[in-house]
């Protein structure tokens, strides 16, 4: 006879399985899409959150125009070429050196690009190369760049895209592309190969995008509102993935996606604050887009930001920047477009606006190297060693040495945090009327005072938050400290042999999972797949086993372990801590989005989230089928 006790633990272990199981390689990235009628200014608004696992470190830098000679080349990362632009258009750009699908940018005419890991349930690279899907290596990396240095619209930007995939096919699993500008705003969804669809927002909607496909219904006759491959439904007929005879209508996330049924979490609790609603958990459906309760503000996409990603106490997957993308139309695009966004945790930082139209950023916010260089492919994917060692002189590890200091006592600190970010948030909120009146009147008679005006406008807020940054520091540490003590089992040797993958939660050392000693994390190679295979699945019923060992008042001084059986909608099991699912072995560690994510599951069945979260901590949860405990292959 199972105690109440242990049949609890039971349950929270199915829920994390299963957590594990719906989500995509882990609770990575995250977006809200607002149409501009449901916004309160009438802007597109788009929210996104960046996370990634593994030692990072983010440059974030203006771009002015870049010329090129008339028989000029764009490289592709595996070897595929496409004749550049004569000219291609100015961006911000927030650049995560060592990934393929990390970037996100803003360009000269408002057109804002980001992303989510969404995965398929289409074959591996190696079988699409055969089958003359994936041509000249394919695309990945260069398709979003490609679309902030051409496109003047995000319908434009969709259908070049679009037209991208078809011609060299898409290398990753699959992914959701949101491509916005200031009077609309479009979902690309992405399948490896040679197969896309597209949707846009309706006006008056909000839709909240976790890592799945959230296109459901779509209807290429309508090119106003769906645009896609001309084959998207024959080629799922031909696949076995819809059957037309049936009485469902055709539906792309069940059709296309690697989970066809499950309801999302953080689509769930998106959906409520957006909506104002309560929804009980499951939901009976998850509609594509919901009317918001209110109209939405830059504030209040923040908010929902930070609802759906709360302070963490350090885990598996960071985030190294959150983003509300404003854009407005009526107004110049260097005064109406702005690209707020924070430098690590929403929680824990502070949102900071970036107009379109400023002229440089300030010289702490990137790693100095000259522009050329920077947006090579090989300085991307190969950068110096030393860009990953922390550099408090740059905002980005300023405000990530603030983080960490936080997280020794999160408790304690977060109120102190929030009453200094909150403060400064509320000073940009309450004065941007008056700078962009300011920003007007000089663009009437000169634009370049208008532009110089908003550059220094900026980067004095910039200014103001390093400053908070490292009074806040002090208050935490006393007496003050370097970066190095600050740091100190942190930093990563510049000589350590530093590998990148081809995707998030890329190989890199990782730091801060209590582990003795950094090692070089080995590259595993599946079945020809430079992306380290997706989908390596299995569609039937796999064993997770799960070894607990939990506070000795909740488990009674007793220890268990247990091999739950579950049902996996064809995702393998990984560990979250780690959070290189991608082919590599993972080993135990704290599974940091487990009392967030996990939280409303628990809340549903009555269990109490605190002592799942207690549980989280000391849950290794490990993915047996890769290798054996000698690290051996099966």
């Amino acid at each position: 006879m199972m105690t109440r006790a242990f049949r609890q633990i039971r349950a929270v272990l199915m829920i994390a399985a299963l957590a594990t199981l719906a989500a995509s390689p882990a609770w990575a990235c995250y977006a809200i899409v607002v149409g501009r009628e449901a916004s309160s200014d009438g802007s597109v608004l788009l929210g996104h959150a960046e996370q990634n696992a593994g030692r990072r470190m983010l440059n974030f830098r203006r771009v002015s125009r870049q010329q090129h000679d008339a028989r000029a080349q764009a490289a592709l990362r595996r070897g595929g070429r496409m004749p550049e632009v004569r000219e291609s258009w100015a961006f911000l750009w927030s650049e995560l050196p060592g990934l393929e699908f990390s970037d996100n940018f803003l360009n000269e005419w408002g057109v804002a690009v980001v992303s989510d890991y969404c995965p398929s349930g289409e074959d591996d690279y190696a079988a699409l190369v055969r089958r003359g899907e994936i041509r000249e290596g394919g695309i990945g990396y260069m398709l979003r760049r490609s679309i902030a240095q051409r496109a003047r619209s995000a319908r434009e930007g969709v259908t070049l895209a679009g037209e991208l995939v078809e011609r060299f096919g898409y290398v990753d699993s699959g992914r959701t592309y949101v491509i916005a500008d200031p009077r609309e705003a479009w979902l690309l969804a992405v399948v490896r190969g040679r197969h896309w669809v597209a949707r846009r927002v309706a006006d008056d909607q909000v839709v909240v995008l976790p890592n799945v496909y959230v296109t459901d219904t779509v209807d290429l006759g309508d090119p106003k509102n769906c645009l896609g491959s001309a084959d998207l439904v024959a080629y799922a007929v031909r696949r076995g993935w819809f059957h037309p005879e049936g009485t469902e209508a055709f539906r792309f996330d069940r059709a296309y996606g690697a989970r066809r049924e499950a309801a999302d979490p953080r689509r769930w609790k998106g959906q409520q604050l957006a909506g104002g609603k309560n929804i009980p958990w499951p939901p009976a459906s998850q509609p594509f887009g919901v009317k918001p309760a209110e109209k939405l503000t830059v504030a209040a996409v923040a908010r929902i930001l930070r609802g759906v990603i709360p302070a963490s106490r350090g885990g598996a997957f960071a985030t190294q920047e959150a983003a509300v993308f404003q854009l407005r139309a009526g107004l110049p695009r260097e005064i109406g477009c702005i690209y707020w966004r924070t430098s690590g945790e929403p929680s824990l930082n502070v949102l900071l606006p970036w107009y379109l139209g400023i002229r440089e950023m300030p010289a702490n916010y990137y790693r100095a190297v000259d522009i050329r260089e920077a947006l090579t492919l090989d300085r991307h994917f190969r950068p110096p060693a030393e860009t990953f060692v922390p550099d408090r002189r740059l905002a980005w590890w300023l405000q990530q040495s603030l983080q960490s200091l936080a997280c020794e006592d999160l408790q304690g600190r977060l109120p102190a945090i929030r009453a200094a970010w909150d403060t400064l948030e509320k000073r940009a909120f309450e004065n941007q009327a008056g700078v962009e009146k300011e920003a007007l009147g000089r663009w009437r008679h000169e634009p370049d005072s208008a532009c110089a005006f908003l550059t220094r406008y900026c980067a004095g807020l910039a200014a103001d938050a390093d400053r908070e940054a490292a009074r806040l520091m002090g208050v935490f540490q006393p007496g003050g400290a370097s970066l190095h003590r600050l740091l100190q089992g942190r930093r990563m040797d510049p000589a350590l042999d530093v590998g990148f993958d081809d995707a998030e939660g890329g190989l890199v050392p990782l730091d801060g999972h209590h582990q003795g000693v950094q090692h070089p994390l080995r590259r595993e190679e599946v079945g020809g797949d430079p992306l380290g295979d997706d989908n390596r699945r299995s569609r039937h019923v796999e064993r997770l086993r799960v070894e607990s060992e939990v506070e000795e008042q909740f488990f009674r001084r007793a220890r268990h372990a247990e091999e739950v059986a579950v049902h996996g909608d064809g995702l393998r099991v990984i560990d979250l801590d780690l959070c290189l699912c991608r082919g590599l072995r993972g080993r135990a560690g704290v599974a940091g989005g487990f009392d967030h994510e996990l939280g409303p599951l628990c809340e549903a069945i009555g269990f109490d989230r605190r002592s799942a979260g207690g549980l989280a901590h000391r849950t290794p949860i490990v993915d047996g089928p890769l290798r054996d405990e000698n690290g051996v292959q099966p």
